[in-house]
C-alpha cells in the first residue's frame, strides 16, 4: 500500500511539473513542445523522489539500533553445550 502511495504522489508532483512547463511556454509565446515539458515533469519527480530516498536513509540511520550481542566466553559455550551452568552446582 506504501509503494502505491507513493506512486501516486510522485505521479501527481510529474504531471503538476509538466502542466507548469507546458503553461510556462505557452505565456512565454514559445510554441509548447510536450516531450520538453513531459522531461521536465519527470526530471522534477525523480528529484522529489531521491530527495524523499535520502531522508528516510537518514532517519533510519538515526532510529534503528540494533545492540551488538556481547562475545561469549569459549568457557560459556563448553559450559551450555554441556548443560553445565555457574548459578547451580553439578549434581553428583
Amino acid at each position: 500500500m506504501g509503494s502505491s502511495v507513493g506512486v501516486a504522489l510522485l505521479n501527481t508532483v510529474a504531471v503538476t511539473a509538466t502542466a507548469a512547463a507546458l503553461s510556462a511556454d505557452v505565456r512565454v509565446g514559445r510554441p509548447s513542445c510536450a516531450a520538453d515539458a513531459m522531461a521536465a515533469g519527470f526530471a522534477t519527480a525523480s528529484g522529489w523522489a531521491g530527495g524523499i530516498l535520502i531522508v528516510g536513509a537518514v532517519v533510519a540511520l538515526l532510529l534503528v539500533r540494533v545492540p551488538r550481542p556481547q562475545p561469549r566466553q569459549h568457557t560459556e559455550v563448553f559450559e551450555s553445550a554441556a548443560g553445565l551452568s555457574r548459578s547451580r552446582p553439578a549434581k553428583n
